[in-house]
């Protein structure tokens, strides 16, 4: 049984997509069925082709998703921060985890085991549609990723990949900035978006001059957050 330590914990888990709108006494059964788990910076929560044996949700901290592929080139997939679900696969009992979660800094994460979190699924239908939500979200941004590698120019995808990590993992900065407290290289931003190291620091060179970020050792603070928005969602035709 899961002991939330944090009074804020539970308030992360009311928030979160996972387990948006259910009941105070729906959300107890679920928190009594998880357990806790502290890692500290650089502890891996699980490895590429281990068995998929829980689902996680991150209290506090930060979680980086890596993938090796088939020839041997590993590449940055998300980073995940209080709230954000990850291994939901864990309850079709039937994989293997398809990437490795590794702490960025000292985290908490709240996990449940598949087959607990089957069971759930059934006790509590609120949290089973939230699951899917989330899945579907991840499939439409997969797709949308594939869509922006084949028509999408570089910028744009950088602006798009900085103006989602500032939702993930951004806190509020003076005048309306937005600083992204990243333990990310320039060549890990290029894995996210398929393109160069060269042009990732190319673009953000410009961007600096331009006065819109901030680059910092392990942080990206985008100064005029509007500006990279408007290059995000501009028409590509």
């Amino acid at each position: 049984m899961a002991i939330l330590e944090n009074p804020q914990d539970r308030r992360i888990l009311e928030q979160s997509l996972f387990c948006q709108g259910l009941s105070a006494s729906d959300l107890d059964l679920v928190i009594a069925q998880a357990h806790t788990q502290k890692l500290r910076k650089g502890a891996v929560l699980f490895h590429q082709a281990d068995s998929a044996s829980s689902t996680y949700i991150v209290l506090s901290g930060q979680l980086k998703l890596t993938q090796v592929t088939a020839d041997g080139a590993r590449t940055f997939l998300r980073l995940l921060g209080p709230g954000q679900l990850l291994a939901l696969i864990s309850a079709l009992e039937i994989s293997n985890y398809p990437a490795t979660a590794k702490a960025e800094r000292p985290s908490v994460v709240m996990g449940w085991e598949g087959k607990t979190l089957d069971q759930l699924f059934l006790e509590v239908p609120g949290l089973a549609r939230n699951g899917l939500r989330i899945l579907y979200g991840r499939l439409r941004e997969m797709q949308e990723r594939f869509g922006e590698l084949a028509a999408e120019r570089t910028e744009r995808r950088l602006a798009r990949a900085l103006s989602k990590l500032a939702l993930q993992v951004g806190r509020p900065g003076l005048n309306g900035a937005i600083v992204l407290e990243l333990t990310l290289s320039r060549e890990e931003l290029a894995e996210m978006i398929g393109t160069t190291l060269f042009s990732v620091s190319r673009i953000l060179n410009q961007w600096k001059k331009n006065g819109w970020v901030l680059l910092g050792r392990q942080s990206i603070t985008l100064t005029e957050p509007d500006a990279l928005g408007r290059i995000a969602e501009e028409d590509v035709g």
